[in-house]
Formats: structure tokens, sequence, C-alpha cells
């Protein structure tokens, strides 16, 4: 993304809510693993799933799923290291929230003008259309703002109206100053007002990730034990994990971060964006 130290770049969360429930968040991981599946060799996929939302005052509170073996939490006293997996996902989850929903409302349109194509017996236009879509991750000049900068951040692989599938670009990966974390792939989830991320350190193209069908709404009550049921018994793709991992998060039933000040990044990214294009 940029040169320089992380401490210079990356802000490292702090602990928002101790509440926990560790059945809520093993039962979670597991169905993860299950519905991505296993890697050449029998290994598990590597993830990170974030769900959350911003506060007043330029915060941003989250709740985390992994399975990222050699990182420690942003919790974690028994170590002198920080956080840095929880640092680069978060940020850039921040970054991407304001950018994604340009590509959601243009795949929308991308849509209309598909079916109207379609009803006028212009197969032909639609399928241009249609082989198009995948290589537009940014909304066109004239949508832009005066001194908006259109940023393509990654390259969509799939997408419905629920969830969307891409590759993200080096320039939104932050390995040049964080070597170790090495995440191509993410997946952005949009429902009843909530989102959530995941990252992916290889793409699980075997996944179960639930596109062209609606995610199953949670309709119990908010304990525990109900959660848990729905998890094992009625999760089937993504979207319903996600949908359960967002249930738990605005009901405070999993451990909660804090990014104290996002426009700081945001405005360091915009200025190295700006010094780049000069």
């Amino acid at each position: 993304m940029v040169k320089g130290s992380k401490d210079s770049w990356l802000i490292f969360p702090t602990v928002h809510s101790e509440i926990h429930s560790a059945e809520i968040e093993d039962a979670l991981v597991k169905k993860a693993q299950e519905l991505f599946g296993e890697q050449e060799g029998g290994e598990n996929f590597k993830f990170f799933l974030l769900t959350g939302g911003f506060l007043g005052a330029f915060g941003f509170t989250y709740s985390t799923l992994r399975y990222w073996p050699g990182t420690i939490r942003p919790e974690s006293k028994k170590t002198s290291r920080r956080p840095v997996l929880d640092a680069v996902f978060s940020c850039i989850s921040i970054y991407l929230s304001g950018l994604v929903p340009y590509q959601t409302d243009y795949d929308a349109a991308y849509n209309e003008i598909k079916e109207v194509l379609e009803r006028n017996n212009r197969p032909d236009l639609a399928e241009i259309i249609e082989e198009k879509q995948p290589f537009v991750s940014m909304p066109p000049k004239q949508m832009l703002n005066e001194g908006q900068t259109p940023v393509t951040p990654y390259y969509v692989i799939k997408n419905d109206e629920d969830l969307l599938l891409a590759e993200l670009y080096p320039s939104v990966q932050l390995t040049e100053i964080v070597e170790s974390v090495r995440s191509r792939y993410m997946v952005f989830f949009s429902f009843q007002g909530y989102s959530a991320f995941g990252f992916f350190d290889n793409l699980p193209e075997n996944a179960r990730f639930g596109f062209g069908s609606p995610p199953k709404s949670y309709t119990g009550d908010p304990d525990e034990k109900s959660l848990i049921g729905f998890i094992n018994k009625d999760v089937e793709t993504l979207k319903d994990l996600f949908v359960a991992f967002i249930t738990a998060h605005s009901n405070s039933m999993l451990m909660q971060y804090k990014i104290e000040d996002y426009e700081s990044l945001l405005n360091k990214i915009l200025e190295y964006k700006m010094a780049e294009a000069k």
C-alpha cells in the first residue's frame, strides 16, 4: 500500500467490550471451517471474518472470527507482540466500507440494463454487458463528486445482491509493510442494514457461499442456546453464517474491539493516492 513502518500506518485496535461467549465463537468457527472445506493436503483455509459498525467521533467497533495460526488477539497480554492481523484487516475493512457500496449499486444498474435489452430482443448486447460486468469495480467518472478519485481495490469474481466475492489488488493488501499477511481474497456481505467482511489466504473455490439464494433469517431469542442451535442445525451457507455472526455481535455475545480514529487512516490513504497520481 505504501512504504513506511507498521506503527506509522497501522491503527492497532483495543478492547471495547470483554463480554464474550466462547461456546458461540467455537460453534461459528467450526461451522466456517466446514463451509470453506480444506485445501489440497488437508489443511484448513486461513480466514478472518469481521462484522461491526461505525460510531460517533470517528470510532469503529467490531467482532471477529478467525482461523489464522501464529497470530495474537488484541486482548492478549502475555506477549509484547502486537495484533498485526487485526490491525491490517480492520483497517482494510474500514477502507473498503465506503467503496464496496459503489460496486453493488453499479451491479444493480447493470442488471436493470440487461433486463431492458432482453425484453427488447437484444440478447447480443446483453451478453456483452454480462461479459464486461466482472471487470467493472469502480463507478463511472460522472458519478463521482468533484475532486473524488475512483479507486479500484478489487476484482470481482462473483456476486449477487447479498454477497460479493473478490480478489484484492496489491494496493490494499498492506503487504509492503506487513509481509507476513498475504490475504488475497475477500467477501463482503450485506443484510438488513448490517454488513460483514471475510478475508482468505487462498480462494476456497468449493466453499458453500450461498450465491443465488437468500440468507436465512434468525428468528430465535438472542441467547446462547438458541443461537448455537441455529448455527449447528440451520446454517448451510456463508450467508447464513454471517447472519448468525452479525446477530452475535449486535447482541454483544462476542468480544468487541475498537479502532479509535478511523479518519486518520482514511486521510493517510487519500494523501498517498493523491501523491501517487501526481
